[in-house]
């Protein structure tokens, strides 16, 4: 059995009217499925629900452009702030719950010895502050924040300094025997205080 038997040969200008209708049927098909999907869920009294409009929209100017349809966003709690992905800030630098240690490393031998500042507590920026010895060996620190679980060591010779690394300069060994290595908040405060034994 042949299917001419039941659907009678067609000319050019019936082929021609066919695809027309068939492509008219699909475009309005099309819309439909994207009006579908792309509309805005109502709210519970039948009327549209608008997604929440934030500062930096309300200030933007208007085009002409045909609107995009959007979906609403996810439901957030109120008190989260957003942060854009791009824009990452360094943790900031407080004294609030500052756990700082000290300890010396390799005594007297100048190309090793070394203090280790290690934080437990809050990010710690030590601008300013200093560490001293009652026999006047001092050092005063410039821009260096020492983060959360964090260290940074204060090495007796020279070198550049670097974020985990501070370099004093000295010639010779900066910490003897019974030294009381002392570390000063720049208000004035004993942060930590290490005998050297």
């Amino acid at each position: 059995m042949s299917l001419n038997r039941w659907i009678p040969p067609l000319n050019w200008k019936q082929w021609l009217a066919l695809a027309i209708i068939n492509m008219i049927l699909s475009a309005i098909t099309t819309l439909f499925v994207v009006q579908a999907l792309t509309a805005a869920p109502k709210s519970p009294a039948g009327t549209t629900a608008l997604p929440n409009a934030s500062p930096a929209a309300a200030t933007r100017p208007i085009s002409n452009a045909a609107p995009v349809p959007t979906s609403p966003p996810a439901a957030t709690k109120p008190a989260a702030a957003t942060v854009p992905a791009t824009a990452t800030p360094a943790p900031a630098a407080t004294t609030g719950d500052a756990r700082i240690k000290i300890s010396l490393s390799s005594l007297g031998q100048l190309q090793l010895e070394r203090i280790v500042i290690s934080n437990e507590g809050d990010n710690v920026d030590l601008k300013d502050w200093k560490i001293s010895t009652p026999r006047g060996v001092n050092y005063k620190f410039k821009n260096v924040v020492v983060f959360k679980d964090s260290f940074v060591n204060l090495n007796s010779t020279a070198g550049a300094d670097s974020s985990t690394d501070l370099y004093m300069g000295r010639t010779d060994a900066a910490w003897k025997s019974g030294d009381i290595i002392t570390l000063e908040a720049n208000d004035g405060r004993k942060i930590a205080i290490f005998e050297v034994k």
